[in-house]
């Protein structure tokens, strides 16, 4: 005998644009024409054609999800229906400024804007061309309620957030005023015979990247050996009767020197090096917005000697830049964790707490702070006008492939898809003047840098996945030059090695060259074994 109030029915209007493209179906959504009560709903996620191309139990095939290298989903695991029958991924990884309480560390990321499903003599392929750094990636194997295997994309409209109190346990829902105003665009490809296929869908991919401008043939016929040298950091040590800390060099410039030397002498022409560490208080470094080469390193001279040396032997060297995070805040270098941060739903400070290496548990003391997406191009700016006067012709930026995260600062609203743009401009600008590395391997990146370093060459192996297949190096083959993990920090170097040359991977290794014994129990213990001298003969 209750009667409904139906003067505030939740009514959602949402415009939906169908075409077809040539032989290719379109779909887009604009979102600045979605309405509805927003004083009494909130649209949080919009879920676009879950069913389209799904498959039954009784139909086999397989479903791809672009996790790590690349994942495929069978449809007749019955074993796995149980246990897990859905997955979902963040396009370009999990967004930081949202809570990440469930967030599992070792999960790989979703790099590529695609997924597809496969059956008999047909399959179905979709590229998310915009609106992707809103997107997430779901697969849902058939069970009880619903006997379909399906893939499909869901896009973020409005951010919600849940923060549960430590102290009272109590629980609160927090939810962003901004809107996405632009478009949700899906592109879906229909295979068939010999290409209806993972391997088809990578076909696809490429040549619509190619189509778009994206990638070029690189001319590369042999993979390179990437060698990351650790430079400084702070390790525990005394003075008199005192406990202290001290900055200690764990590779020197003119060591690098030595190293890149010797590599040559030995016969490897196609060398690259990264240098992490190598200035602003080394590897717990300050915000990047100015270049200031470590004194126990070198300094100014030893960097630019290493340099002009590697050039010599045709050697790049790659400084490692970190535009987004930093570990401290140093005295007058212009920043304010109020004013320069990004921010939480919660207000709280936007960031990374890393898992210590020995008790794996949460190093608070190193605590990572994010800078706010709109305060990056100031700061990057700054930096380059000094790191112009070094005269290095090469730069990494590893944190630019492989994190987009949002700012809910109340003057500064920032969605991940306005931090992408943010991201590619800078890119944009750096590779406009230096040679460009990334790591991971976000599809964003892919016009401005010439090798991706730690492309995955697995999923992340979750038990509804049932094989990992190499679709990333599929694609970029011979146009983006990539390499593997770091093999010298891999539990099993053959598998490793063995995963390499499967995916036509060049190799990396992580290697310092003195005091790495003082990282014992320290937040960098894994690198105590990673001297030169131990692995130069690998």
């Amino acid at each position: 005998n209750v009667s409904a109030d139906e003067s505030n029915f939740p009514l959602f209007d949402i415009t939906i644009i169908y075409r077809l493209d040539g032989g290719e179906f379109v779909v887009e959504i604009p979102a600045d024409q979605i309405q509805f009560d927003e004083t009494s709903y909130i649209l949080n996620k919009i879920h676009v054609l879950p069913y389209f191309g799904t498959k039954s139990r009784s139909e086999g095939g397989y479903m791809f999800v672009p996790d790590g290298s690349g994942a495929l989903i069978e449809f007749n695991d019955s074993i796995v229906r149980w246990r897990q029958n859905k997955l979902t991924g963040m396009v370009y990884g999990e967004d930081i400024s949202i809570d990440l309480s469930l967030f599992n560390g070792k999960r790989k990321q979703y790099s590529m804007p695609v997924y597809g499903i496969a059956s008999g003599e047909s399959a179905l392929f979709s590229v998310i061309e915009k609106g992707d750094a809103l997107a997430e990636i779901t697969a849902s194997t058939d069970r009880a309620m619903n006997p379909y295997n399906a893939v499909y994309s869901i896009f973020t409209y409005q951010t919600i957030d849940k923060y549960q109190d430590s102290v009272s346990d109590a629980s609160t829902t927090r939810f962003d005023q901004t809107r996405y105003k632009g478009a949700y665009n899906q592109r879906y490809f229909f295979l068939d015979g010999d290409n209806a296929n993972y391997a088809g869908m990578a076909n696809v991919y490429r040549q619509y990247l190619i189509d778009m401008g994206v990638l070029k043939k690189n001319g590369k016929t042999s993979p390179s050996l990437l060698v990351e040298l650790l430079g400084s950091t702070r390790v525990d040590d005394k003075f008199l009767i005192f406990d202290a800390e001290r900055k200690a060099p764990l590779t020197t410039f003119s060591q690098a020197q030595e190293i890149i030397r010797d590599i040559k002498d030995n016969g490897i022409d196609n060398l690259r090096i990264r240098y992490q560490g190598w200035a602003n208080g080394g590897l717990e470094h300050t915000v990047f917005n100015k270049a200031i080469p470590q004194s126990e390193l070198g300094g100014s001279k030893g960097l630019k000697s290493l340099v002009e040396f590697a050039a010599e032997c045709g050697v790049p060297v790659y400084p490692e830049v970190n535009f987004l995070y930093f570990y401290r805040d140093g005295v007058f270098d212009g920043y304010s964790p109020t004013n320069n941060s990004a921010f939480r739903l919660d207000n709280r400070l936007s960031g990374i707490t890393p898992v210590h290496t020995v008790t794996s548990r949460l190093d608070r003391s190193r605590f990572m702070y994010s800078i706010a997406p709109t305060q990056i191009p100031g700061y990057a700016g700054k930096f380059l006008k000094s790191y112009g006067k070094l005269d290095i012709g090469a730069l990494s930026a590893a944190s630019l492939g492989n994190t987009l995260y949002s700012d809910f600062k109340s003057n500064r609203r920032v969605t991940t898809d306005k931090s992408k743009q943010i991201v590619e401009e800078l890119l944009d600008t750096l590779s406009g003047s230096y040679r460009m590395m990334s790591d991971t391997g976000n599809a964003y990146i892919y016009p401005y840098v010439d090798y991706i370093a730690n492309l995955p060459t697995t999923s992340s192996e979750f038990l509804m996945e049932n094989e990992s297949v190499p679709f990333m190096q599929m694609v970029l083959h011979s146009y983006i030059e990539y390499g593997s993990s770091t093999m010298n920090l891999e539990s099993d170097l053959d598998v490793a090695l063995l995963k390499a040359i499967e995916t036509g991977s060049g190799l990396n290794f992580i290697m310092g060259r003195e005091n790495l014994e003082k990282l014992k129990n320290s937040a960098y213990s894994l690198y105590v074994s990673v001297g030169y001298d131990d692995w130069k003969d690998t």
